[in-house]
């Protein structure tokens, strides 16, 4: 079984799993009208966009990396006028 590291804000918890992918996922009982997810690297460079109109439900996203195993992300949602950033590092222990 993979390991993995779990951590939650403002309702989003986003999961790093050792097999060099991450997992986004959150609950809107309430419609986005403008939802927003990216990830960027330590470089800045956005290694995942996904942008959704009207969105209700549940969110529950895996990204591969298999290039960006390694390093810093941060992982911005943004939900109408509501911005979340989070940032994830490997260097985080269990």
């Amino acid at each position: 079984m993979s390991q993995s590291h779990a951590q939650h804000l403002n309702g989003i918890t986003v999961i790093k799993e050792k097999q060099a992918r991450l997992l986004i996922k959150f609950n809107n009982d309430k419609p986005i009208h403008n939802l927003l997810v990216f990830v960027t690297d330590s470089a800045g460079q956005t290694i995942f966009l996904e942008s959704i109109y009207n969105y209700k439900g549940v969110y529950n996203k895996y990204i591969d990396l298999p290039n960006h195993s390694k390093g810093q992300f941060t992982i911005h949602v943004n939900k109408d006028d509501e911005r979340i950033i989070k940032v994830i590092s490997e260097n985080v222990k269990e």
